[in-house]
């Protein structure tokens, strides 16, 4: 079992990421989830990510070889169903070229280490940034000597608003940097951006630079990112109750927080990139976690959690865009 509740070594997680993630799950393997808020299996517990306690007290969350490889997995596949922000319909897009990943956030947070884990599966190399390594601030410069470094064509980076917004001010501010900054941006397939809420000005200004910018919505307990730009992420099911309405299926139900429904509610999240549970509190994993139709006279362990604001959705057939 993997901890990454400190700042953490990213070599050191890679590896291990390497030697738990790249094998095959037996078809009988579980997703060590038990509703009643008991860790089936410690033992099968891949990494260990510690919160920050923005919705409640700090917690360890305990995510499965499962839920990280399915959670990877679904983002490589959101990538080949919608290549751009600009796709007018959802299509598939087969590539033999290998996905590279550059990590710029800190390996001890779930979207720096997912960014390790789809390396693994990818069977590619990431370029970690200086930041995350060297105690150094995120800089265009840094970043930029970090994506100089890429050598696949599909290039994918993790980033939060911050640091978008330091790039593109900086651009702007210097015209031959921007030139460079622009250049660089523009060479990735995809950049995911989280952590916290894009403005809608930040938005409009990437979009405007031709950048593919896919905003998510997830958390720890999701093993990262599970709504990519409104359209939630393959093997994910996502139903928002707002509060004082009815539930919505907000995989169909388009933007959950339009037509003059409250932005305040909860999430019910199902698949098999859900955590197992809170590491040494059944308590509380108990209180997080849940049995919710499947729609196909079945039931599947779900977990819940308060959003401020609810994901805005999208139907699942369309693709985002600017």
């Amino acid at each position: 079992m993997l901890s990454a509740d400190a700042p953490a070594d990213p070599q050191e997680i890679l590896r291990a990421f390497e030697r738990s993630l790249t094998g095959d799950l037996p078809d009988n393997a579980r997703d060590n989830q038990d509703p009643r808020g008991q860790i089936n299996d410690p033992e099968s517990i891949a990494l260990v990510v510690g919160t920050s306690g923005s919705t409640g007290a700090p917690k360890q969350t305990a995510l499965s070889m499962r839920a990280l490889r399915a959670s990877a997995r679904a983002t490589e596949r959101f990538f080949a169903d919608y290549p751009s922000a600009d796709s007018v319909k959802q299509r598939r897009v087969v590539s033999e070229d290998p996905a590279q990943w550059l990590l710029a956030l800190p390996a001890h947070y779930v979207a720096g280490a997912q960014v390790l884990a789809r390396s693994a599966l990818a069977g590619t190399t990431p370029v970690v940034a200086a930041s995350v390594t060297d105690g150094v601030s995120f800089t265009p410069e840094v970043f930029l000597n970090a994506a100089e470094r890429l050598s696949c064509a599909r290039r994918f980076v993790s980033l939060v608003p911050t640091q978008v917004h330091k790039l593109l001010e900086a651009a702007e501010a210097n015209p031959a940097l921007g030139s460079e900054i622009y250049d660089a941006l523009g060479q990735f397939t995809g950049i995911l951006l989280g952590g916290a809420p894009a403005s809608a000005s930040l938005l409009a200004a990437a979009c405007e630079i031709g950048l593919n910018v896919v905003t998510t919505y997830g958390s720890a307990e999701t093993a990262g990112g599970c709504v990519y730009s409104g359209v939630a992420l393959p093997g994910v099911r996502l139903r928002v109750i707002p509060e004082d309405a009815g539930l919505l299926d907000s995989s169909v139900a388009g933007d959950a927080s339009a037509g003059g429904t409250p932005n305040i509610g909860r999430v019910w999240l199902g698949g098999e990139h859900l955590a197992s549970g809170y590491l040494g509190d059944s308590a509380r994993t108990a209180s997080h976690s849940s049995l919710m139709p499947t729609g196909a006279g079945g039931i599947a362990p779900t977990i819940t959690a308060r959003s401020y604001p609810l994901p805005r959705m999208r139907q699942r057939t369309r693709a985002p865009r600017c």
